[in-house]
């Protein structure tokens, strides 16, 4: 039997990846738009010219690519996995898909998509018209859009050009204007419940054994009426989520009541649950898991209420006893260095029986614990044990200072820079030529300024703001709405907005404290505040008949004769009082302008009625402000705070300035840590009134000052520095004496460690191990030239021994005698004369010729 000739395979066919790319591919793979690759290859010449969807569109090749845009691709290239550029460059892009399928995105999200569409999609499709510019293009796009979609006012350019641009890159290149998905937002809303409608991919793996319910299957009316009476179905309540798992469990066991079994009836209890009521959980493992987590405690219990929220069971407060805390914070601060969780596993067997059955002994103290012992004071203790020092460190230092409506319904407050140049004498006797600020407080009703506040200073600043509403406040009561500006001050100063933490206590009392309600303006819409703006032109036009007026705006409109005036002031030509008004006598005027426009009788709304009758007229029992009495004068007139007692004392900022107290009360060790209200009078911040959360204790200190540089050095105990020190060290003591408090209570570990260790039994000493020894074998030459050298050496030192003895001799006979001798000469004296020297002088060191012994060693020398 002959064997067939094998049969040859075709060749596979060669994949041919196009040798140039358009800028639209190369961008969708950058994510990136097409100008900006455009503008990337402007200086690039296109390899070719090709008809694309009948327009002519150039093509570059990837050598011809610039280095920046050849990095990026190998980027991608390298996170894709593509063997080449090209290839990542010739793979297809995949548009951008929502999250959710089209049929379960609400009604409301799809015709809106569908308008932006209608409204994009011309010009989508004009990308490469050169007829317009890109400013022209966004303008007239968000001119488009608002005919569209029936806007009063278009969107802004920079908003249309997001949504173009948004559209663009989820296109990736296919520029399929008409795909919906891509003008449809990032995260659309889904229908009010979505999963009412089982598709029939869902329905085609349904079991035969009807191990999956189906629409049609009635056996869970329970909890179908129970989902169907929800408020939101979309996103229930936890109450109403807890209630729907109720209802599934009694569904549940009717089920198996019914004669079916436990497995079965719970299958197509969660199969039914999963697509009728996905707000249970997001997936159907997460369903299956908390089916038989609840189902459970169902089988344990067969109550309803078992299976929600156990922690409602919860007790009150737990309060442990204050020895226990004084036992924790001792042992954290003396034992441990500060550390809760050390004390509390040592220390565990020495709490209170209660403390004890309340929480087992644990690697980590209970958060509780953590609580009332308190991080800040526990630490204090501990830098106390450690050393005095480290307390006094941490106790604060000394900063040196180195040289329409009806009335009273609302009100607006905006700031006015006076269009009057006024001469403000400084503290050296030189003067300035300035612009004072002004915060006007305007009745929008009746168009009356009822409070202002006139500095000068370069801005205005929340100080102004809350000095002139508090004074409106003071004359009228409290309004229901204040307006403010939205800008920096006005809109972000915590003194006029207010602050709350996160549990919604108020931290910082704004204006909205005193009883009104604090609105901003529309960002850069003047007519939000129109009453105010009017009343501003009218005020300035009564500042043009005065001297030193600059103008609207100085810089075009300023009068020659101001210019010529201004000129010949800083020249020294002329007086600068002259022409122009100085500070003080404008803190007169102005009021006066303030008056007489509140006095002038206005035609429109006011139908010539005066801003004092229209406000007057425009009263209504509707309307009933707060009566600003002294007692709310006091508590809201004056800045309050929410601040913690630190070891230092305390410190905030008030209107842009530091605000430090310490010492008086404040050097209370139980308000260590603690939080206290903290007020400060408007016009007289040199004292602070604290008062505890609960308003239960009351107490003032004052605020810390600056003493001169050169105090310390001059007068370091009196005046200033004096009461300061006082004030630290009071800091300091309220640490130490809760440390030493502590250390009588409870023992100094220290101490009663050395104690006890000296009370140990001390051990039996060995008896000492037998000394033993080798002796080196050195060979005899070694030996006696070890011996000859330690000769030398001894005979050279007695020789430096010797010429120093006779040098300090010959020096000592030169100061006394006169005589210069050598050490040749010392040596040739004969016995009689160095006798007579040393009767003569006191020099009892010179050898004695007569003494054998001096001879020996003075030959044995030579």
């Amino acid at each position: 039997m002959s064997q067939a000739a094998p049969t040859e395979l075709p060749a596979p066919a060669e994949i041919r990846l196009p040798a140039a790319f358009t800028a639209a591919q190369i961008a969708a793979v950058l994510g990136i738009s097409s100008q900006a690759v455009r503008k990337a290859l402007a200086e690039v010449s296109a390899a070719e010219v090709r008809l694309i969807r009948g327009q002519e569109t150039k093509v570059w090749r990837v050598d011809q690519l610039p280095a920046d845009l050849l990095a990026a691709l190998e980027v991608i290239r390298a996170k894709e996995r593509c063997r080449t550029v090209e290839t990542l460059l010739a793979m297809p892009r995949r548009a951008w898909s929502p999250p959710v399928p089209l049929n379960e995105i609400a009604d409301e999200e799809v015709a809106r998509a569908a308008k932006l569409r209608d409204a994009l999609k011309p010009w989508l499709q004009g990308l490469h018209r050169t007829d317009l510019s890109a400013a022209e293009i966004k303008e007239r796009g968000a001119e488009g859009h608002a005919v569209i979609f029936k806007l009063d006012k278009p969107i802004s350019p920079r908003h249309w050009d997001f949504l173009f641009a948004r559209a663009r890159q989820r296109d990736a290149g296919a520029e399929d204007w008409d795909n919906l998905a891509l003008y449809l937002p990032d995260k659309p809303k889904v229908k009010r419940n979505p999963a009412d409608v089982v598709t029939e991919a869902a329905g085609s793996r349904l079991p035969a054994d009807g191990g999956f319910a189906t629409e049609d299957d009635g056996c869970f009316g329970l909890v179908a009426s129970r989902i169907k009476d929800l408020l939101n179905p979309a996103a229930p309540k936890k109450v109403e989520i807890e209630s729907c798992w109720q209802c599934a469990m009694q569904q549940w066991g009717e089920l198996v009541a019914g004669g079916m079994s436990g497995k079965a009836a719970a299958r197509r209890l969660r199969a039914w649950l999963f697509n009728h009521a996905r707000f249970l959980a997001p997936s159907e493992d997460a369903l299956l898991k908390a089916f038989n987590r609840r189902l459970k405690v169902w089988r344990l219990t067969n109550d309803p209420q078992a299976i929600g929220d156990q922690r409602r069971h919860n007790g009150q407060r737990v309060e442990i006893p204050a020895a226990d805390i004084d036992i924790l914070r001792g042992g954290a601060a003396n034992l441990e260095s500060g550390r809760i969780d050390s004390a509390w596993r040592e220390l565990y067997p020495k709490l209170s029986e209660a403390t004890r059955q309340r929480y087992e002994h644990s690697h980590r103290a209970p958060e509780k614990i953590h609580e009332v012992l308190n991080r800040m004071k526990t630490d204090s203790l501990a830098d106390a044990h450690k050393s005095k020092r480290l307390v006094r460190r941490k106790s604060g230092s000394i900063e040196q200072g180195h040289s329409l409506s009806r009335s009273m319904h609302e009100w607006a407050v905006d700031d006015l820079t006076v269009n009057l140049q006024v001469v403000l004498t400084n503290s050296d006797g030189s003067f300035s030529l300035i612009q004072p600020q002004m915060i006007v407080v305007i009745d929008n009703a009746s168009h009356k300024w009822v409070g202002w506040e006139i500095a000068a200073v370069k801005g205005p600043n929340a100080e102004m703001v809350c000095n002139a509403v508090v004074d409106a406040f003071r004359a009228y009561g409290v309004p229901n709405v204040l307006g403010v500006e939205n800008g920096w001050v006005f809109g972000r100063a915590l003194n006029i907005n207010g602050k709350e933490d996160d549990q919604g206590r108020t931290v910082v009392s704004g204006l909205g404290q005193y009883g009104c309600t604090v609105r901003h303006f529309n960002p850069m819409n003047p007519t939000s505040k129109a009453a105010l703006e009017k009343s501003f032109d009218l005020y300035q036009r009564r500042l043009e008949r005065l001297a030193g007026y600059t103008g609207r705006l100085q810089i075009l409109d300023a009068p020659e004769a101001f210019k010529m005036e201004q000129r010949m002031i800083e020249a020294g030509k002329m007086a600068p009082t002259d022409r122009r008004y100085t500070f003080e006598e404008s803190l007169r005027l102005l009021p006066q302008l303030a008056n007489d426009y509140n006095n002038t009788p206005q035609y429109g709304k006011l139908n010539g009625m005066t801003p004092n009758e229209a406000f007057a007229a425009f009263q209504c029992e509707d309307v009933r402000p707060t009566k600003f009495d002294a007692k709310l004068g006091w508590w809201l007139a004056n800045a309050r705070y929410l601040v913690q007692v630190k070891r230092d004392g305390v410190s905030f900022r008030h209107y842009g300035r530091t605000i430090r107290a310490r010492g008086g009360e404040l050097a209370n060790f139980k308000y260590l840590g603690e939080q206290l209200w903290a007020l400060v009078d408007r016009r007289d911040e040199s004292m602070v009134t604290f008062t505890t959360k609960d308003f239960s204790e009351t107490f003032t200190v004052e605020v810390c000052q600056k003493p001169f540089a050169s105090q310390s050095i001059v007068a370091p105990e009196s005046d200033i520095l004096g009461k300061e020190r006082a004030k630290i060290r009071q800091q300091e003591r309220m640490v130490m004496d809760e440390y030493q408090r502590l250390i009588q209570a409870h023992g100094d570990p220290r101490i009663e460690g050395l104690r006890a260790f000296r009370q140990q039994p001390k051990p039996a000493s060995a008896a000492p191990a037998e000394a033993t020894s080798r002796l080196a074998v050195v060979p005899m030459e070694m030996q006696a030239s070890a011996e000859e050298m330690e000769k030398q050496r001894e005979a050279i030192k007695a020789g430096r021994k010797q010429d120093q003895a006779q040098r300090r001799r010959g020096g000592q006979l030169k100061a006394e005698t006169g005589i210069v001798l050598s050490a040749a000469g010392q040596r040739d004296l004969d016995a009689t004369t160095q006798r007579k020297l040393r009767e003569l002088t006191s020099w009892e060191d010179l050898p004695d010729e007569s003494d054998p012994q001096a001879k020996t060693s003075e030959q044995a020398s030579q």
